[in-house]
Protein backbone atom coordinates (compact mmCIF):
# COMPACT_ATOMS: atom_id res chain seq x y z
CA UNK A 1 0.00 0.00 0.00
CA UNK A 2 3.11 2.69 0.96
CA UNK A 3 5.24 3.61 -1.98
CA UNK A 4 7.83 6.41 -2.38
CA UNK A 5 8.83 9.27 -4.85
CA UNK A 6 12.62 9.98 -4.48
CA UNK A 7 13.16 13.61 -4.36
CA UNK A 8 13.59 15.97 -6.90
CA UNK A 9 14.54 20.51 -6.92
CA UNK A 10 15.34 20.54 -3.86
CA UNK A 11 17.00 23.05 -1.41
CA UNK A 12 20.77 23.26 -1.61
CA UNK A 13 21.98 23.77 1.71
CA UNK A 14 20.77 21.27 5.24
CA UNK A 15 17.88 23.07 6.35
CA UNK A 16 16.04 23.80 10.51
CA UNK A 17 12.65 22.92 10.20
CA UNK A 18 11.29 25.56 8.29
CA UNK A 19 12.80 24.76 5.19
CA UNK A 20 12.87 21.81 2.27
CA UNK A 21 15.33 18.87 3.10
CA UNK A 22 18.64 18.90 1.72
CA UNK A 23 18.95 17.50 -1.56
CA UNK A 24 22.67 16.03 -1.48
CA UNK A 25 21.71 13.22 0.61
CA UNK A 26 18.54 12.33 -1.81
CA UNK A 27 16.23 11.12 0.93
CA UNK A 28 13.28 9.54 0.23
CA UNK A 29 9.93 10.69 1.16
CA UNK A 30 6.83 7.85 1.59
CA UNK A 31 2.92 8.99 0.57
CA UNK A 32 0.67 8.19 2.99
CA UNK A 33 -2.38 9.29 0.71
CA UNK A 34 -2.74 10.28 -2.60
CA UNK A 35 -5.77 11.57 -3.90
CA UNK A 36 -6.85 11.65 -7.35
CA UNK A 37 -8.13 15.01 -9.15
CA UNK A 38 -11.73 16.27 -10.17
CA UNK A 39 -11.98 15.67 -13.74
CA UNK A 40 -13.14 19.66 -14.80
CA UNK A 41 -16.46 18.52 -16.96
CA UNK A 42 -15.51 20.62 -19.97
CA UNK A 43 -11.97 19.30 -19.98
CA UNK A 44 -13.34 15.90 -20.20
CA UNK A 45 -15.63 16.69 -22.65
CA UNK A 46 -12.96 18.54 -24.78
CA UNK A 47 -10.91 15.00 -24.37
CA UNK A 48 -7.93 16.91 -22.89
CA UNK A 49 -6.11 14.24 -20.82
CA UNK A 50 -2.64 13.23 -19.41
CA UNK A 51 -0.19 14.14 -16.23
CA UNK A 52 0.06 17.43 -14.91
CA UNK A 53 3.35 17.63 -13.18
CA UNK A 54 2.80 19.83 -9.79
CA UNK A 55 5.88 20.50 -7.16
CA UNK A 56 5.09 20.50 -3.61
CA UNK A 57 6.38 21.81 -0.05
CA UNK A 58 5.60 18.94 2.21
CA UNK A 59 5.77 20.02 5.90
CA UNK A 60 7.41 18.69 8.98
CA UNK A 61 3.87 17.30 9.56
CA UNK A 62 3.39 15.29 5.91
CA UNK A 63 1.09 17.66 4.80
CA UNK A 64 0.89 19.42 1.38
CA UNK A 65 2.14 23.53 2.42
CA UNK A 66 1.92 24.61 -1.25
CA UNK A 67 1.74 23.48 -4.79
CA UNK A 68 2.48 24.99 -8.42
CA UNK A 69 2.35 23.38 -11.44
CA UNK A 70 5.27 22.86 -13.38
CA UNK A 71 4.41 21.54 -16.51
CA UNK A 72 0.76 19.99 -18.27
CA UNK A 73 -2.21 21.33 -19.80
CA UNK A 74 -3.33 24.75 -18.56
CA UNK A 75 -6.86 23.79 -18.41
CA UNK A 76 -6.14 21.29 -15.96
CA UNK A 77 -3.98 23.42 -13.72
CA UNK A 78 -6.57 23.68 -11.00
CA UNK A 79 -7.92 20.93 -10.63
CA UNK A 80 -4.30 19.04 -10.25
CA UNK A 81 -3.53 21.90 -7.71
CA UNK A 82 -6.59 21.18 -5.83
CA UNK A 83 -5.74 17.31 -5.41
CA UNK A 84 -2.04 17.77 -4.93
CA UNK A 85 -3.17 19.78 -1.42
CA UNK A 86 -4.81 16.64 -0.12
CA UNK A 87 -1.69 14.55 -0.62
CA UNK A 88 -0.15 13.40 2.65
CA UNK A 89 3.10 12.81 3.23
CA UNK A 90 4.83 10.40 6.19
CA UNK A 91 7.10 13.03 7.67
CA UNK A 92 10.55 13.50 7.18
CA UNK A 93 13.24 14.12 9.95
CA UNK A 94 16.87 15.26 9.61
CA UNK A 95 19.06 14.85 12.65
CA UNK A 96 15.98 13.76 15.10
CA UNK A 97 14.27 16.72 13.71
CA UNK A 98 10.84 17.32 11.25
CA UNK A 99 11.76 19.14 8.37
CA UNK A 100 10.58 20.31 5.42
CA UNK A 101 10.75 19.15 1.88
CA UNK A 102 10.15 19.62 -1.87
CA UNK A 103 9.32 17.05 -4.13
CA UNK A 104 7.73 16.76 -7.82
CA UNK A 105 4.32 14.69 -8.24
CA UNK A 106 2.33 13.44 -10.85
CA UNK A 107 -0.97 14.35 -11.34
CA UNK A 108 -2.86 11.88 -14.06
CA UNK A 109 -6.15 12.96 -15.66
CA UNK A 110 -6.94 10.13 -17.79
CA UNK A 111 -10.71 9.22 -19.21
CA UNK A 112 -12.41 7.28 -16.38
CA UNK A 113 -12.58 3.05 -16.44
CA UNK A 114 -15.19 1.89 -19.31
CA UNK A 115 -16.23 -1.50 -20.57
CA UNK A 116 -12.98 -3.12 -23.15
CA UNK A 117 -12.26 -6.45 -23.32
CA UNK A 118 -10.57 -7.27 -20.08
CA UNK A 119 -14.01 -6.68 -18.57
CA UNK A 120 -16.76 -9.36 -18.35
CA UNK A 121 -20.43 -7.95 -18.16
CA UNK A 122 -23.05 -9.65 -16.21
CA UNK A 123 -26.55 -9.00 -15.47
CA UNK A 124 -28.21 -9.66 -12.18
CA UNK A 125 -31.37 -11.30 -11.53
CA UNK A 126 -33.26 -7.46 -11.60
CA UNK A 127 -31.56 -6.45 -14.66
CA UNK A 128 -29.05 -4.43 -12.78
CA UNK A 129 -25.33 -4.80 -14.76
CA UNK A 130 -22.28 -5.63 -13.06
CA UNK A 131 -18.76 -5.41 -14.83
CA UNK A 132 -16.35 -7.99 -13.28
CA UNK A 133 -12.94 -6.87 -14.03
CA UNK A 134 -9.32 -8.62 -13.53
CA UNK A 135 -7.92 -7.41 -9.70
CA UNK A 136 -5.31 -4.50 -10.07
CA UNK A 137 -7.28 -3.06 -13.07
CA UNK A 138 -10.02 -0.79 -10.76
CA UNK A 139 -6.44 0.55 -8.92
CA UNK A 140 -6.48 2.94 -12.02
CA UNK A 141 -9.61 4.41 -10.92
CA UNK A 142 -8.88 4.80 -7.67
CA UNK A 143 -9.69 8.79 -6.26
CA UNK A 144 -9.08 7.62 -2.53
CA UNK A 145 -7.08 5.25 -0.92
CA UNK A 146 -5.60 5.07 1.90
CA UNK A 147 -3.24 3.19 4.31
CA UNK A 148 -5.33 0.59 6.56
CA UNK A 149 -4.04 1.24 10.33
CA UNK A 150 -1.03 -1.84 11.41
CA UNK A 151 -2.36 -4.60 13.86
CA UNK A 152 -0.03 -3.47 17.42
CA UNK A 153 0.47 -7.02 17.85
CA UNK A 154 1.35 -7.48 14.55
CA UNK A 155 3.65 -4.61 14.39
CA UNK A 156 5.04 -4.88 18.02
CA UNK A 157 6.09 -9.30 16.39
CA UNK A 158 6.82 -7.29 12.88
CA UNK A 159 4.63 -9.74 11.21
CA UNK A 160 3.82 -9.03 7.26
CA UNK A 161 0.74 -10.26 5.81
CA UNK A 162 -1.68 -9.87 2.53
CA UNK A 163 -5.03 -9.88 2.72
CA UNK A 164 -7.66 -10.51 -1.09
CA UNK A 165 -11.11 -8.61 -0.91
CA UNK A 166 -13.79 -9.15 -2.84
CA UNK A 167 -15.52 -5.54 -3.19
CA UNK A 168 -18.53 -4.38 -5.43
CA UNK A 169 -18.15 -1.03 -6.10
CA UNK A 170 -21.60 0.79 -7.01
CA UNK A 171 -22.38 3.04 -9.52
CA UNK A 172 -21.02 6.60 -7.94
CA UNK A 173 -17.65 4.82 -7.02
CA UNK A 174 -18.45 3.52 -3.54
CA UNK A 175 -17.38 0.37 -2.19
CA UNK A 176 -21.03 -1.67 -1.59
CA UNK A 177 -19.95 -4.48 -0.85
CA UNK A 178 -16.68 -6.43 0.72
CA UNK A 179 -16.30 -10.06 1.50
CA UNK A 180 -12.97 -11.74 2.56
CA UNK A 181 -10.72 -14.00 0.19
CA UNK A 182 -7.76 -14.58 1.70
CA UNK A 183 -5.88 -13.41 4.61
CA UNK A 184 -4.36 -13.40 8.33
CA UNK A 185 -7.22 -12.98 10.60
CA UNK A 186 -5.31 -10.43 12.53
CA UNK A 187 -5.17 -8.41 9.07
CA UNK A 188 -8.77 -8.82 8.44
CA UNK A 189 -10.29 -6.46 10.19
CA UNK A 190 -7.95 -3.50 9.57
CA UNK A 191 -8.54 -4.06 5.73
CA UNK A 192 -11.61 -4.00 5.56
CA UNK A 193 -11.85 -0.88 7.49
CA UNK A 194 -9.52 0.69 5.02
CA UNK A 195 -11.33 -0.40 2.01
CA UNK A 196 -15.00 0.47 2.78
CA UNK A 197 -13.37 4.01 2.80
CA UNK A 198 -11.90 4.12 -0.90
CA UNK A 199 -13.75 5.81 -3.79
CA UNK A 200 -13.53 5.13 -6.88
CA UNK A 201 -14.27 7.34 -10.95
CA UNK A 202 -17.50 5.28 -12.08
CA UNK A 203 -17.19 2.43 -14.48
CA UNK A 204 -18.80 3.43 -17.86
CA UNK A 205 -20.92 1.31 -19.89
CA UNK A 206 -22.18 2.74 -23.25
CA UNK A 207 -22.23 6.54 -21.03
CA UNK A 208 -24.03 5.11 -18.39
CA UNK A 209 -22.20 4.10 -15.06
CA UNK A 210 -22.22 0.22 -14.08
CA UNK A 211 -21.54 -1.46 -10.73
CA UNK A 212 -17.69 -3.32 -10.65
CA UNK A 213 -16.55 -6.57 -9.40
CA UNK A 214 -13.45 -7.07 -8.38
CA UNK A 215 -10.82 -8.03 -6.45
CA UNK A 216 -8.09 -6.01 -4.13
CA UNK A 217 -4.86 -6.92 -1.99
CA UNK A 218 -3.93 -5.16 0.93
CA UNK A 219 -0.26 -5.47 2.12
CA UNK A 220 1.03 -5.15 5.69
CA UNK A 221 4.90 -4.25 6.00
CA UNK A 222 6.13 -4.05 9.16
CA UNK A 223 9.02 -1.93 7.70
CA UNK A 224 6.57 0.67 6.48
CA UNK A 225 3.81 0.84 8.54
CA UNK A 226 1.77 3.78 8.61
Amino acid sequence: MAFFLSFACLAQTAAPSNSPANSASRPQIEIVRSVKPQYPGESYAQGIRGPVVVRVIVSGAGDVEKAEVISGDPALSQAATDAAMQWKFKPLTQNGQPVKAATRISVDFAVPGTADESAKITTAADGTKRAVVPTGVSQGWLIRGGIPDYPPIALSHQIDGVVVLQVTIDTQGKIKDLKLISGPEMFVRAAMDAVWQWRYTPYMLGGKPIEVETQVVVNFNHSKPQ
